[in-house]
């Protein structure tokens, strides 16, 4: 049977990082949003569509920054997977080592994941 994981963790730094750079950008383009629902003048919205562009632009670049992390975890889970049969058995020194990585790997999944989904939501809400 299965583990409950603990709440509390130690978040490595440079996810602390990514962490607030998804933070600020995020928050840099719900301003730009409100800025950009508050304009009605076609000649304005000229402006707020090119400033659009670029808000896309940069918002997508960091979502491939972080899809190109997560793919990294997933070619790791893949080669964890191949070396888990022997490692299953109790006895194994292996076993402990590859559970905490596969838990840092669960963990970090569930932040790419719900970093995309809201750097997502905002391209979306951006484009429209």
């Amino acid at each position: 049977m299965g583990v409950k994981l603990p709440d509390i963790q130690k978040i490595p730094a440079d996810l602390m990082n990514l962490f607030f750079k998804v933070s600020n950008l995020c928050r840099e383009a719900d301003a730009f949003l409100n800025e950009k629902a508050s304009v009605s003048s076609p000649l304005l919205q000229i402006g707020i569509f090119e400033r659009g562009q670029e808000w896309t632009g940069r918002l997508s670049e960091l979502q491939q920054q972080i899809l190109a992390q997560r793919e990294q975890l997933l070619v790791e889970l893949r080669e964890l997977d191949e070396r888990w049969e022997p490692a299953r058995k109790p006895e194994s020194p292996e076993r402990e080592p590859m559970l905490r990585r596969l838990e840092e790997i669960y963990r970090l999944l569930g932040y790419y994941g719900r970093w995309t989904g809201q750097i997502h939501e905002r391209i979306a809400r951006i484009s429209f």
